[in-house]
């Protein structure tokens, strides 16, 4: 892998980054990261999460942002990343469930390309505030994933 950042150059400054496979396993989301400093970028972002129970299953869009940590690296050059993740969302059918919070923690190893491309790999808990009718599952559950993205 060819790091995105040599001493010389200036750090890249955006990511847009997407879950393309996630919709397979009831979370995806896309954002944009901005770095605000050599090891940390923050930014918004869009989710989609299909909640199940014994009995029902709820799809929920929602919004919220994320705040990238690069451990031990310059932000969008290869290395460990934290990710911490905070998402409102809505409900698609309120009558089985209200509106929830969605909180997340993962760790991943990050690789980029000169050229923009970027793969993430990461994996951590997910913690989803209420509850829906006939839910009885934990709120806290493992999560994890594929990021693909491009940094400007």
């Amino acid at each position: 892998m060819i790091q995105s950042a040599v001493a010389d150059e200036p750090l890249k400054t955006v990511n847009i980054n997407a879950q393309p496979l996630g919709h397979l396993f009831g979370l995806a989301n896309v954002s944009a990261e901005f770095g605000v400093s050599d090891t940390i970028a923050l930014g918004p972002t869009v989710a989609y999460v299909e909640a199940k129970s014994r009995s029902n299953t709820v799809t929920y869009y929602g919004f919220g942002g994320s705040v990238d940590f690069f451990l031990n690296h310059k932000r969008f050059t290869d290395g460990i990343v934290l990710t911490l993740g905070l998402n409102y969302l809505f409900p698609t059918n309120r009558t089985l469930s209200a509106s929830r919070i969605l909180e997340s923690a993962q760790f991943g190893y990050v690789w980029f390309w000169d050229e923009g491309f970027n793969i993430v790999l990461q994996g951590g808990i997910d913690y989803l505030s209420g509850q829906m009718k006939g839910d009885q599952s934990s709120k806290i559950q493992p999560t994890g994933g594929v990021q693909i993205g491009w940094v400007f």
